[in-house]
């Protein structure tokens, strides 16, 4: 505010310490665009006689907008998203401490790194925004006529990756700009610092933490997967020369394999196939060892071939084992902290 000479300043003192009280007991303060007017008076006497007063001017001013406004994430939410997940919601908190209301345009993007989670791997998809006033016209999306100490909940959603690893996170960054209160359901014009400084009319004040009209406030999704660790030992429990006392690994010996199957995420998986090539490791030799027929089981339960396992060796060639699920007897899940142990006999040829 300017003042033209010490008599208007002296004459405002009263006024403006009205103005400061009201605005103690209200946070967003007088109303931008309302307009101040008052008279001083000079009363005085002549040869102990009382004359008439002096009134001033009228001093007229009117309150400028002071934009301050606040964007934080709403830390009560839920952020643990499943992979392929649609509609995942992040929240945050958008308050108006300015004297005037306001639209805020919003907008959204993923981050490389952030503050909320360290390990950033991925990203989301398809964001869309809800909360009360909160309106996506064409390609706008804002709060609509936020007013002086109001405040709004914004809801981001977003559709999370297909393939994701336990404890991966997607970190995101709302931005939310101010903007002139607009029409109803339409988006303001842009505002710019000190756009009129004149006393008539109403000057725009940047009071919000950056000093520029624009705040920020990060938010992430964390991602709860199944991850599986597959383990297999082989132990020789026969040969056709030593029996089962102190068996060696020769032609003809029967070899106990033992997989072990452990879902260390915090999620169940489902739908596991388990494969075993039971060929040498580098392939090159298709007549190693051949599966024992009867011998597949899973939990210590008895496989049926064809329905809980499939194997494509012969008597004399070695191929892969392919465990599945089987009715009644594992349903080819492994729940989180969970473990799943397939077992089955070879004989080496």
């Amino acid at each position: 505010m300017k003042f033209n000479n010490k008599k208007t300043l002296l004459s405002m003192a009263v006024p403006l310490a009205a103005i400061m009280m009201s605005q103690s007991a209200m946070a967003a303060g007088t109303l931008a665009g309302t307009t101040v007017d008052n008279q001083a008076s000079v009363a005085y006497s002549v040869n102990s006689t009382a004359q008439t007063p002096v009134s001033s001017d009228t001093a007229t001013f009117v309150v400028d907008n002071k934009v301050d406004f606040t964007l934080v994430e709403d830390s009560s939410d839920d952020t643990a998203t499943l992979p392929s997940q649609t509609g995942a919601i992040t929240t945050f908190t958008l308050q108006n401490d300015g004297n005037s209301a306001q639209d805020f345009s919003l907008s959204v993007a993923n981050l490389v790194g952030g503050t909320v989670f360290s390990d950033d791997t991925q990203d989301m998809s398809n964001f869309s925004f809800t909360g009360t006033n909160v309106l996506t016209i064409g390609t706008d999306v804002f709060v609509d006529d936020l007013g002086p100490d109001q405040s709004v909940t914004i809801s981001v959603s977003a559709d999370a990756p297909a393939v994701v690893v336990n404890g991966d996170a997607a970190n995101i960054e709302l931005t939310a700009t101010v903007q002139h209160a607009g029409a109803n359901a339409a988006l303001g014009g842009t505002i710019t610092n000190n756009e009129s400084n004149t006393m008539g009319g109403v000057e725009v004040v940047w009071a919000d933490a950056g000093n520029d009209g624009i705040e920020t406030a990060q938010d992430g999704y964390l991602f709860t997967s199944a991850a599986l660790v597959i383990t297999k030992v082989a132990a020789v429990v026969s040969d056709p020369v030593n029996g089962m006392t102190n068996p060696k690994a020769i032609p003809g010996a029967v070899v106990h394999y033992t997989l072990t199957v452990e879902n260390t995420g915090g999620q169940n998986a489902t739908n596991v196939v388990i494969s075993d090539d039971l060929k040498l490791a580098n392939g090159s030799v298709a007549n190693t060892m051949t599966l024992v027929p009867g011998t597949v089981n899973v939990n210590g339960t008895a496989l049926t071939a064809g329905t809980g396992y499939t194997y494509d060796g012969t008597a004399t060639t070695a191929g892969v084992l392919t465990v599945q699920s089987e009715s009644g007897v594992w349903g080819g899940n492994v729940d989180a902290t969970s473990t799943a142990t397939i077992t089955f006999d070879v004989t080496i040829l």
